[in-house]
């Protein structure tokens, strides 16, 4: 019988951003830390769309109520994505690791962990890199001239995400949290990740990790990003009813950015029109 982590990893790394193993397993260890051995099974099993309780239950050969108990604990944990429907049931899904479980767990995070995730990305990223899959991380331009010899897309425009937008919300950067953790203190603003919802209003209200602000505020943040040197990036994906963040990110702490700036071929990881100098 497989372990779970490993099964766990298997699935992870068919979702489109992929999970790639590490011939150490270095990707072992860190699902360890954010998972019981349980709750890696239970993972393992879930789809990327959402299911209730009683959906999985009945695919999965097993009880509901026991499975609805430990769904939320995943839930709580940042493990799986769990939200109440208009009807007003509770679904259930798998989320990728990155964007995913691995920012939920900004706030378990301790040294640990930052430590296990540091040995994978550096054991792992380059395989990330290596990959012909698409893109899934590009760069916005705020909407002003930009004091640099950058390259944008004149229709990305990080303002117009935020200004359509029915729900916003902030969160500190899990990247640099976990480089401060490891002893890497960055110089840049740590409260500066954007959190959308293009859809719905009320959407971070069972968000325990996302400060919900207003629209005047995610500019404020949006406009003291690009005056201290933070690229913004964001989904990649042509529709932008479909973004759903929109990162401020360093090249000391982002761990996309981190690893694009040591690549020979920075462009077969972030779409972007931007020229790095």
């Amino acid at each position: 019988m497989m372990n779970p982590y490993e099964r766990l990893a298997r699935v992870l790394d068919t979702i489109p951003n992929g999970f790639p193993a590490t011939p150490g397993g270095e990707h072992i260890a860190v699902l360890e830390w954010i998972f019981t051995a349980e709750e890696a099974e239970l993972a393992s099993h879930l789809k990327v769309r959402g299911e209730t309780a009683e959906e999985i239950a009945a695919r999965l050969g097993r009880k509901a109520e026991d499975l609805g108990a430990l769904l939320e604990i995943m839930v709580s944990k940042g493990q799986i994505r769990g939200w109440t429907s208009r009807d007003g049931g509770r679904k259930y899904a798998l989320m990728p690791f990155a964007v995913g479980i691995y920012e939920e767990q900004l706030t378990r995070m301790d040294e640990e962990f930052a430590q296990l995730f540091e040995a994978y990305f550096q054991a792992g990223f380059t395989e990330v890199l290596g990959r012909s899959t698409p893109t899934y991380f590009k760069v916005v331009p705020v909407n002003k001239s930009l004091s640099s010899e950058l390259e944008v897309f004149p229709y990305e425009v990080a303002e117009e995400l935020v200004k359509s937008a029915k729900s916003i919300g902030v969160r500190d950067c899990v990247c640099k949290k976990q480089q401060e953790l490891i002893g890497n203190t960055c110089k840049y603003p740590m409260t500066v990740c954007i959190i959308l919802n293009p859809r719905h209003e009320d959407a971070f209200a069972e968000d325990e990790i996302t400060q919900i602000i207003s629209r005047d505020e995610a500019l404020r943040v949006l406009r003291e990003s690009e005056d201290a040197g933070l690229v913004h990036c964001t989904m990649n994906v042509a529709d932008t009813g479909s973004i759903f963040y929109i990162c401020n990110c360093c090249t000391c702490c982002c761990g996309v950015l981190r690893g694009v700036a040591s690549s020979d071929r920075p462009r077969a990881f972030v779409k972007t029109d931007y020229v790095m100098g």
